[in-house]
């Protein structure tokens, strides 16, 4: 996260969300004016806390933050924009996601490492950032780790609903045990493994759906 302070931008880098959460209710409560910018897959719950959803990148972003990554690895990459338009569509402009193909696209053609797709979790693997982003599956695998028996069975159950659903579909597409259905479903898009469109349609990325499918 980075915060404003007197003297300039500070970075810091720290993992878990209530690892993060307590040291920055203590500054705020102590300094009220700081300013805090935090990147995180769940909301922090902090006072004064607001979350600005990301959401995917568009076609064009997508394609430059993987052109980067790949020529990182291998100076001498080119790929014309017709090339990544389907590649990056398929990642869903998860930029996780095109990081990791990006590193295994130096050494594989592109058509080849689509095909490989198929099997997305064994291919999008070998990053260099943090330990538990060096894989796809790691990275799922945490936030189901969070995630209670209702929003684990809810997150296989919607996994079927390739294309996303209506808000209203809700009811008939999920049984909760034990829980309540709209809770599971908030509990996933805290997780931000579901986002609820502006014309209330639930909507996963075809890496959440193909794994909470394997989890069904």
């Amino acid at each position: 996260f980075f915060f404003q302070a007197e003297d300039g931008i500070r970075d810091y880098k720290v993992t878990g969300v209530q690892t993060c959460a307590l040291p920055i209710s203590g500054w705020l409560r102590q300094a009220p004016s700081l300013l805090i910018l935090v990147t995180s897959r769940r909301p922090l719950r902090v006072p004064g806390e607001v979350r600005f959803d990301l959401g995917p990148l568009s076609t064009e972003e997508a394609s430059e933050l993987f052109l980067a990554r790949a020529r990182a690895k291998n100076a001498r990459f080119q790929a014309r924009p017709e090339e990544l338009a389907p590649l990056v569509a398929e990642l869903d402009g998860w930029p996780l996601a095109l990081e990791l193909a990006a590193s295994r696209a130096a050494s594989l053609p592109l058509a080849a490492l689509r095909r490989r797709l198929a099997d997305r979790f064994a291919v999008l693997v070998g990053g260099t950032g943090p330990e538990r982003h060096r894989s796809l599956q790691d990275v799922l695998d945490d936030a189901w780790d969070e995630l209670d028996p209702a929003a684990r069975a809810a997150l296989g159950q919607l996994a079927l609903a390739t294309g996303g659903f209506p808000v209203a579909e809700l009811d008939a597409l999920v049984e909760a045990p034990g829980g309540d259905p709209w809770a599971a479903v908030e509990a996933l898009v805290e997780a931000s493994l579901m986002r609820v469109s502006e014309t209330g349609r639930c909507e996963m990325l075809a890496s959440v759906r193909e794994y909470g499918a394997a989890r069904l």
